[in-house]
């Protein structure tokens, strides 16, 4: 029976993964433009983008977060709001806005006008108000007949903050990328490394495709969710790896592209099998989970997606063609020596 070729393969793949993100940057392109800012180009949310959050108590009321954000939309006409769960039960929802809406959150207009100038202003007049007299406290509370006098919270993330949020971030995923390098090079090879990292670079451009495509915010939740599929997709590259080290050392007389098809044929149905059952309890959890949670899972279940393909169809064939131009080089050297 003939194996799959997975190298040849890859080169399709790539082709579809690279056609996504470009896709996800003509949005990117198009929202910034439309936006006039290059953060409108993502839908950043008040974690990074700065602004303010309402915590309400829905204790003992029947409630839709889509419900809730139609209703205070249509009240408010503000289009940034987003409205989350929260709480074991979810019997509390929070409630989000950017900066530049902020005057929504906390009295009248009147009072609120001047401080609506400006990102700073807007924080000062936030922390100057109580959470009783939040103006989005006070709609949710008529149209559910809340018991609640005043919301549990109302808390402001000023521009400052959330440009360090995103920074720390980023650093963070950066920081792990190259401990990675540093890993993979010291146990396998250099080559090795710079195929794993450049189908983690491809795994993270297509989620944030995704969120750019349709939208998603991007908040602390995204972030959490990108570690933890940088690590499950390295896990499954490092275990097609290993195997292709090994295979190696055996497979003397054939190339490197029959080497990683063995390979990925080995570990395939192992990948496959530890892919799925992340998927099952995942996919539960987004099926069942509130929406913060949801939140969280979303990231995760296009992660694994794109990272169990990334690392059987692109990892391993940039491997392939990394060792196959090395040896091409090495022959021409060989070649202008003797000549």
């Amino acid at each position: 029976m003939k194996k799959f070729n997975f190298v040849k393969a890859g080169r399709v793949v790539l082709s579809v993964f690279i056609a996504v993100i470009l896709i996800g940057v003509g949005f990117w392109i198009y929202n910034m433009v439309a936006g006039g800012s290059f953060a409108e180009g993502f839908n950043l949310d008040v974690d990074f983008s700065g602004g303010t959050a309402v915590t309400i108590d829905m204790e003992g009321v029947e409630y839709n977060t889509d419900d809730v954000r139609n209703l205070l939309i249509e009240k408010t006409g503000i289009d940034s709001l987003s409205v989350q769960s929260s709480g074991d039960n979810g019997e509390n929802i929070v409630v989000k806005a950017k900066v530049e809406d902020i005057s929504m959150f906390v009295g009248g207009q009147e009072e609120t006008e001047a401080s609506a100038e400006s990102a700073e202003t807007a924080e000062e007049a936030t922390e100057d108000k109580t959470s009783s007299d939040s103006e989005i406290f006070a709609i949710v509370k008529e149209a559910y007949g809340l018991e609640a006098t005043e919301a549990i919270s109302v808390d402001t993330i000023g521009k400052a903050m959330s440009t360090q949020i995103l920074t720390n971030s980023l650093m963070a995923v950066l920081i792990a990328m190259i401990l990675m390098l540093l890993y993979i090079t010291f146990r396998f090879e250099f080559s090795s490394a710079v195929a794993a990292i450049v189908g983690l670079f491809i795994n993270i451009f297509i989620m944030l495709s995704f969120y750019i495509i349709f939208r998603r915010p991007v908040n602390n939740s995204f972030i959490a969710a990108l570690l933890t599929i940088i690590g499950y997709s390295i896990n499954n590259t490092i275990i097609i790896f290993d195997r292709i080290r090994e295979n190696n050392r055996k497979m003397r007389a054939v190339t490197y592209e029959e080497i990683a098809n063995t390979s990925i044929s080995q570990t395939l149905m192992r990948t496959i099998n530890s892919t799925i059952t992340t998927l099952l309890t995942i996919g539960m959890v987004y099926i069942l989970g509130v929406s913060s949670i949801r939140e969280f899972a979303l990231p995760i279940i296009v992660g694994l997606l794109s990272g169990v393909i990334s690392s059987i169809f692109i990892c391993a064939p940039i491997w392939v063609w990394w060792k196959n131009a090395q040896k091409a080089k090495g022959r021409a050297k060989r070649s202008a020596f003797k000549a």
